[in-house]
Protein backbone atom coordinates (compact mmCIF):
# COMPACT_ATOMS: atom_id res chain seq x y z
CA UNK A 1 0.00 0.00 0.00
CA UNK A 2 1.84 3.44 -0.87
CA UNK A 3 0.55 6.92 0.22
CA UNK A 4 0.91 8.92 -2.97
CA UNK A 5 -0.23 12.24 -3.50
CA UNK A 6 -2.80 13.27 -6.18
CA UNK A 7 -4.62 16.07 -7.66
CA UNK A 8 -8.37 14.60 -7.69
CA UNK A 9 -8.37 13.73 -4.23
CA UNK A 10 -9.30 17.38 -3.37
CA UNK A 11 -13.17 16.58 -4.82
CA UNK A 12 -13.54 13.17 -2.87
CA UNK A 13 -12.54 14.79 0.39
CA UNK A 14 -15.13 17.44 -0.60
CA UNK A 15 -17.20 14.11 -0.73
CA UNK A 16 -16.59 12.55 2.32
CA UNK A 17 -16.58 15.90 4.59
CA UNK A 18 -20.41 16.55 3.21
CA UNK A 19 -21.37 13.05 3.69
CA UNK A 20 -19.72 13.29 7.56
CA UNK A 21 -20.76 16.62 8.51
CA UNK A 22 -24.01 16.97 7.02
CA UNK A 23 -26.13 16.55 10.05
CA UNK A 24 -24.45 19.45 11.47
CA UNK A 25 -26.46 22.14 8.99
CA UNK A 26 -24.68 21.94 5.57
CA UNK A 27 -21.28 23.51 5.44
CA UNK A 28 -20.67 27.28 5.68
CA UNK A 29 -17.09 27.93 4.76
CA UNK A 30 -14.66 25.63 3.70
CA UNK A 31 -10.74 26.30 4.40
CA UNK A 32 -8.09 24.16 2.66
CA UNK A 33 -4.90 24.82 4.57
CA UNK A 34 -1.67 22.72 3.25
CA UNK A 35 -0.83 19.54 1.85
CA UNK A 36 1.60 17.80 4.36
CA UNK A 37 2.84 14.28 3.58
CA UNK A 38 -0.11 13.04 2.09
CA UNK A 39 -2.44 14.33 4.67
CA UNK A 40 -4.94 17.35 4.14
CA UNK A 41 -6.06 19.79 7.51
CA UNK A 42 -9.52 21.20 6.54
CA UNK A 43 -10.86 23.94 9.08
CA UNK A 44 -14.41 23.58 8.58
CA UNK A 45 -17.16 26.34 9.49
CA UNK A 46 -20.33 24.63 9.73
CA UNK A 47 -23.94 26.38 9.14
CA UNK A 48 -24.82 25.70 12.90
CA UNK A 49 -21.76 27.32 14.46
CA UNK A 50 -19.79 24.74 14.78
CA UNK A 51 -15.74 24.49 13.82
CA UNK A 52 -14.01 21.42 13.00
CA UNK A 53 -9.80 21.26 12.59
CA UNK A 54 -9.27 17.57 11.26
CA UNK A 55 -6.45 16.13 9.12
CA UNK A 56 -7.78 13.30 6.73
CA UNK A 57 -5.19 10.78 4.76
CA UNK A 58 -6.15 8.99 1.56
CA UNK A 59 -4.49 6.19 0.72
CA UNK A 60 -4.33 6.13 -2.88
CA UNK A 61 -3.38 2.49 -5.04
CA UNK A 62 -2.28 2.81 -8.78
CA UNK A 63 -4.18 6.70 -8.85
CA UNK A 64 -7.58 5.09 -7.49
CA UNK A 65 -8.39 6.08 -4.18
CA UNK A 66 -8.64 2.85 -1.77
CA UNK A 67 -9.43 4.69 1.47
CA UNK A 68 -9.67 7.53 3.28
CA UNK A 69 -9.27 7.87 7.30
CA UNK A 70 -9.49 10.76 9.97
CA UNK A 71 -6.74 11.11 11.48
CA UNK A 72 -7.24 13.80 14.04
CA UNK A 73 -10.39 15.65 14.60
CA UNK A 74 -11.24 18.89 16.73
CA UNK A 75 -14.18 19.95 17.34
CA UNK A 76 -15.85 23.32 19.24
CA UNK A 77 -18.70 25.77 19.56
CA UNK A 78 -17.57 29.16 18.25
CA UNK A 79 -19.82 30.88 20.44
CA UNK A 80 -17.27 33.03 23.39
CA UNK A 81 -14.30 30.82 21.66
CA UNK A 82 -10.89 31.96 22.65
CA UNK A 83 -8.08 31.50 20.54
CA UNK A 84 -4.81 32.14 22.35
CA UNK A 85 -1.59 32.09 19.82
CA UNK A 86 1.19 30.23 22.86
CA UNK A 87 3.97 30.50 20.16
CA UNK A 88 4.93 30.21 16.72
CA UNK A 89 3.41 26.76 16.23
CA UNK A 90 0.70 26.15 19.56
CA UNK A 91 -2.61 27.38 19.68
CA UNK A 92 -4.20 27.24 22.70
CA UNK A 93 -8.49 27.16 22.16
CA UNK A 94 -11.01 27.35 25.14
CA UNK A 95 -14.22 27.20 24.28
CA UNK A 96 -17.43 28.47 25.97
CA UNK A 97 -18.09 24.98 27.64
CA UNK A 98 -14.64 25.78 29.39
CA UNK A 99 -12.89 22.99 27.41
CA UNK A 100 -9.29 23.58 26.45
CA UNK A 101 -7.63 22.36 23.68
CA UNK A 102 -3.61 22.93 22.64
CA UNK A 103 -3.56 22.62 18.55
CA UNK A 104 -0.04 22.02 17.48
CA UNK A 105 0.33 23.51 14.05
CA UNK A 106 3.41 24.31 11.62
CA UNK A 107 4.20 28.45 11.33
CA UNK A 108 2.29 28.50 7.55
CA UNK A 109 -0.31 26.64 8.91
CA UNK A 110 -0.76 28.44 11.94
CA UNK A 111 -0.86 32.03 9.40
CA UNK A 112 -3.54 30.24 7.07
CA UNK A 113 -5.43 28.71 10.21
CA UNK A 114 -5.59 32.30 11.99
CA UNK A 115 -6.85 34.02 8.64
CA UNK A 116 -9.60 31.77 7.91
CA UNK A 117 -10.30 31.99 11.56
CA UNK A 118 -10.81 35.41 11.60
CA UNK A 119 -12.64 35.43 8.30
CA UNK A 120 -15.14 33.29 10.07
CA UNK A 121 -15.21 35.57 12.85
CA UNK A 122 -16.15 39.07 10.45
CA UNK A 123 -18.74 36.98 8.57
CA UNK A 124 -20.25 34.49 10.47
CA UNK A 125 -24.41 35.23 10.94
CA UNK A 126 -26.71 33.32 13.61
CA UNK A 127 -30.30 34.51 13.42
CA UNK A 128 -29.90 37.91 11.47
CA UNK A 129 -27.05 39.37 13.69
CA UNK A 130 -23.46 39.47 13.22
CA UNK A 131 -21.28 38.28 15.56
CA UNK A 132 -17.63 38.45 16.69
CA UNK A 133 -17.15 34.67 17.68
CA UNK A 134 -13.03 34.52 18.22
CA UNK A 135 -10.74 36.92 19.45
CA UNK A 136 -6.93 36.66 19.10
CA UNK A 137 -3.67 37.45 21.38
CA UNK A 138 -0.49 37.11 20.14
CA UNK A 139 1.43 37.31 23.65
CA UNK A 140 5.66 37.26 23.08
CA UNK A 141 5.25 35.13 26.02
CA UNK A 142 2.81 33.14 27.56
CA UNK A 143 3.28 32.49 31.56
CA UNK A 144 1.03 30.16 33.38
CA UNK A 145 0.59 30.19 37.55
CA UNK A 146 -1.29 27.97 39.46
CA UNK A 147 -4.26 29.63 42.08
Amino acid sequence: MEFVEVEHINSIIDQFIQKKYIHLGGLFYVYQINRFNKKKTRVIQCADGQLMIFSIEAIVINKEIYDIRLIQEVQMDLSNTLFLRLNTFQLLIKTSAGNCVIQSLSTEEMDILIEGLMESARSLSINSTTITCAQFYYPSSVILQEN
